[in-house]
């Protein structure tokens, strides 16, 4: 990747360094000649017209506009909010643009780019992408509620009948829970990122001992090395370690894959290993707040269960029920909406999977629409709860033939189980 100075014709039609807008460490970018002193205030999603340098079909490239920390919106992909944006071949381009480091990434070669372009205009896109605050925390505090509920449950009748029925309960809320933590990972919660960050690891990602800044790296990572070996999550859906039935069990009880996911997500965080660790110590360094809000949780979950109900209450309703519904629920989606019971070669190039599925089995698998991973993909900037209305438009548009609908989760499971050994699998090893 390689960075460009901005073009001479770029300036006036984009952004101008506004004198209002200068500090001791960088210019901000301003649009419309207007000093933005929250891009979010205009829209979550900008549109504005670049005259392209860029041949198509160069190659990665990228122009970085960085502008002050305090001015940064949602719609970034790390902790530097740089936002990854597709270029498309031809001279004048259109972007959807947020306040951060500006990242604009021309991906040739993309199986998907004619999807982006062609299944939602930039209006629905720019509509569709709008957050709504308080959808997200009404979906949160419903989950609690259950979870409370339910522990609750235990704590007043402990008995083996309430725990059974607790532990499920417990589980998939909070797997609901963390597919909302899933948008805040892409700041898609809030319309700031001070905002966003803040309540999705108050609301979610505290109690598994995650922050948003430092964790969301793995995943924004994926997003960007889909179909690659560069993809931090290959080994949940690549079949290289699913070659053969033995190998697809150790898979899905989680042994297989348990420390790879950890060590994605909590060591390397997206990075090849630990050695390329990012540069500048606030890019993957915790804060006094981020230590306040784990330590909270940790006392409140593990100190609250033990005093209420008993020593085991922590590992047994909450470790337990977080690995075998959230994790393994996870991990489940994650391998069947990007697989395809043949090599990896082959299946690099198509794997963008929505699910159709049944209310019982979005529950179970894939909660607060997530199951429309298609659309996810092609626009992360979509929030969950709109993501059923990106499908329904996706589907009426002609060129949407080229992408895969499934009907159900378990019976894809049953088609790749009926698939094995595959030999291209074991020879890519």
């Amino acid at each position: 990747m390689r960075s460009l100075t901005k073009p001479a014709g770029c300036v006036p039609k984009i952004a101008r360094t506004h004198p209002r807008c200068r500090d001791a460490r960088s210019a901000s970018v301003s649009v419309g000649g207007a000093c933005p002193d929250r891009v979010g205030v205009l829209s979550s999603l900008l549109s504005f017209a670049f005259q392209s340098k860029i041949p198509s079909g160069s190659g990665l490239s990228t122009l970085n506009l960085p502008i002050p920390p305090d001015r940064k919106t949602v719609n970034s992909s790390d902790r530097e909010s740089r936002l990854a944006l597709v270029l498309f071949g031809g001279k004048r381009q259109t972007f959807g643009m947020s306040s951060g480091t500006i990242q604009l990434v021309q991906e040739a070669g993309s199986p998907y780019l004619p999807y982006r372009r062609a299944l939602l205009s930039s209006a629905q896109i720019k509509e569709l992408s709008t957050p709504k605050p308080w959808r997200a925390i009404v979906d949160a505090v419903i989950c609690w509620a259950w979870i409370v509920a339910a522990m609750s449950l235990v704590a007043m009748r402990t008995s083996w009948w309430t725990v059974l029925i607790a532990i499920p309960v417990i589980g998939n809320r909070y797997y609901a829970l963390f597919i909302i933590a899933h948008d805040g990972m892409h700041r898609r919660l809030f319309p700031t990122i001070k905002r966003n960050d803040f309540w999705t690891d108050v609301l979610a990602l505290g109690p598994v001992g995650a922050i948003t800044h430092i964790n969301n790296r793995n995943h924004l990572t994926h997003h960007r090395h889909l179909a690659t070996l560069e993809d931090p999550d290959r080994h949940k859906h690549a079949c290289f370690n699913k070659a053969d039935r033995p190998e697809l069990l150790e898979f899905l009880s989680g042994f297989g894959s348990v420390w790879s996911s950890a060590k994605a997500v909590f060591l390397t965080r997206g990075r090849e290993n630990l050695q390329k660790a990012p540069a500048g110590p606030t890019a993957s360094s915790y804060t006094p707040r981020d230590l306040v809000i784990l330590a909270s949780w940790f006392a409140v979950l593990a100190g609250g269960l033990t005093w209420f109900i008993g020593w085991w209450a922590y590992p047994v309703l909450w470790l337990f029920p977080v690995y075998a519904f959230m994790f393994l629920g996870d991990n489940f989606r994650s391998f069947a909406e990007h697989s395809h019971p043949e090599g990896d070669q082959a299946a690099d190039r198509h794997r963008l999977i929505t699910y159709a599925s049944n209310p019982l089995e979005r529950m179970l698998v894939a909660p607060m629409n997530m199951n429309y991973h298609t659309a996810h993909h092609l626009w992360p900037s979509i929030p969950y709860y709109n993501l059923p209305t990106a499908d329904r438009l996706m589907r009426q548009h002609p060129a949407a033939a080229g992408l895969e609908w499934r009907g159900s989760y378990f019976a894809y499971l049953l088609t790749y189980w009926s698939a094995l050994p595959i030999a291209e699998c074991k020879q890519a090893r």
